[in-house]
């Protein structure tokens, strides 16, 4: 009977270790269940945030597109020489300069310079007003650039 006895007492320790085993280990697997549990659906949480945000961020970004082109054809409008001719006829008040009111200037300490040049009467172009301006410009920054670089 003893062995018997030895036999009992082995499957009674074994059972009582698989039992303690359970005991330990039951509420450790619990709480790793729950933490992947609570992970995934954190995790799904933030994609579908940040899938929003992506959402709203492209919508703000085609907003901001169309204004851009809008502006764009705005400036476009705003800066065509006839508006320009126009605004600066009307508003502020400006003219094609008469032969009186063109004064040439000669550049000092240059006088040769002075002399080689001229005055010549100017045409104005059949451009408009702005052509005009430009092409003046263009003329006297030549004149003043020759006469700086022979110094």
């Amino acid at each position: 009977m003893n062995e018997y006895v030895r036999a009992y007492t082995r499957i009674e320790s074994r059972a009582e270790r698989r039992g303690s085993f359970a005991r330990l280990y039951a509420p450790w697997l619990v709480l790793l269940t729950a933490a992947a549990i609570f992970g995934r659906v954190w995790n799904q949480t933030q994609a579908v945030r940040l899938a929003d945000e992506l959402t709203r961020l492209q919508t703000e970004e085609r907003e901001l597109l169309q204004t851009r082109e809008e502006h764009e054809r705005a400036l476009i409008g705003l800066t065509t020489r006839e508006r320009i001719a126009r605004v600066a006829r009307e508003d502020l008040g400006m003219s094609y300069p008469s032969e009186q009111e063109i004064v040439f200037l000669a550049v000092p300490g240059n006088a040769a310079v002075a002399e080689q040049e001229a005055p010549r009467r100017v045409e104005r172009p059949p451009g408009g007003f702005v052509e005009f301006l430009a092409e003046r410009l263009r003329g006297v920054v030549n004149r003043e650039a020759y006469a700086l670089s022979t110094m």
